[in-house]
């Protein structure tokens, strides 16, 4: 009788290393088509959000919701000049409230809350990291309605489950950083009407905050490049920009990328914001 022959071990390490290799071409493979996965779902949210503000431009005479500087604007005043960026992810702020005590929508959420968007989570990239680990500040939907990260909320009640701008959670912040956001940026150069907005102007992009916040990105940490930004423009047509000019900082500018701290970037300083404007456009 003949006896069943085993592997030897040459055998098996040949195998073991033909494994391997497979590996190394298959998971660099999955994880850049995750990444283009996600730059997919993150352009069709801006798309249909850049819908919305279209048919609402076409019912309301060529109008489109102005930036407000949100924690001291009325509805019926928007300011002649324009505010600080980072109002542009805004959309609901304790101070705002109306009088049966809701609060008052600002920027992408009214265009949520009349109707033109279905689900809020359009106005969110799925790139945008789940937890504020490596940056303060929560940018993804989950926070908002009360089933993010239970280590980024500083106030145990603001988990558990609640409709999208019907509460303010706190990040580990504390109150103070009571907001709803989005991680889309909304602006429109200070104009009231579409019509006067040139049609090459970027008008919802990827969150432009800080550089550490650019959800697209090479790597998966915070100190990693960015890929590129997602782009809504006036004219309708979104794209992904990843010219590496973009995010060019020579001398600190205008990411300022070596201060990791909140509020050192082009979201807190309107010339370095225009200058990414500027270099999305091209120019």
């Amino acid at each position: 009788m003949k006896r069943n022959r085993g592997f030897t071990l040459i055998e098996l390490l040949v195998v073991i290393a033909i494994i391997a290799l497979l590996l190394s071409i298959v998971v660099p493979a999955l994880s850049r088509a995750k990444d283009y996965a996600r730059r997919v779902t993150c352009s069709n949210n801006m798309r249909q959000a850049g819908l919305a503000v279209q048919l609402y431009a076409q019912n309301n005479d060529q109008q489109v919701v102005p930036n407000y500087e949100i924690s001291s604007a009325t509805i019926a005043n928007p300011p002649a000049y324009l505010p600080a960026p980072f109002n542009s992810y805004m959309c609901y702020h304790p101070n705002q409230t109306k009088p049966d005590g809701d609060y008052k929508p600002f920027h992408l959420a009214v265009y949520y809350e009349q109707g033109y968007i279905d689900d809020p989570r359009v106005f969110y990239c799925p790139a945008q990291p789940r937890t504020t680990g490596h940056y303060a500040i929560p940018y993804y939907y989950e926070f908002y309605v009360g089933k993010g990260n239970p280590s980024d909320y500083s106030d145990p009640a603001h988990r558990g489950g609640y409709l999208w701008g019907t509460v303010l959670p706190a990040d580990t912040r504390g109150s103070g950083s009571a907001l709803v956001r989005t991680s889309f940026n909304y602006w429109v150069y200070g104009q009231k009407k579409l019509e006067k907005i040139p049609s090459y102007k970027p008008m919802i992009f990827d969150n432009i905050q800080e550089w550490e916040v650019v959800p697209h990105r090479k790597g998966r940490g915070a100190n990693s490049i960015p890929q590129g930004l997602s782009v809504y423009y006036t004219d309708g047509h979104v794209s992904f920009c990843n010219d590496q000019y973009l995010f060019d900082d020579t001398n600190n500018w205008p990411w300022n990328k070596t201060d990791p701290s909140v509020g050192s970037g082009p979201g807190n300083y309107l010339d370095r914001f225009e200058e990414v404007l500027r270099r999305i456009q091209g120019q």
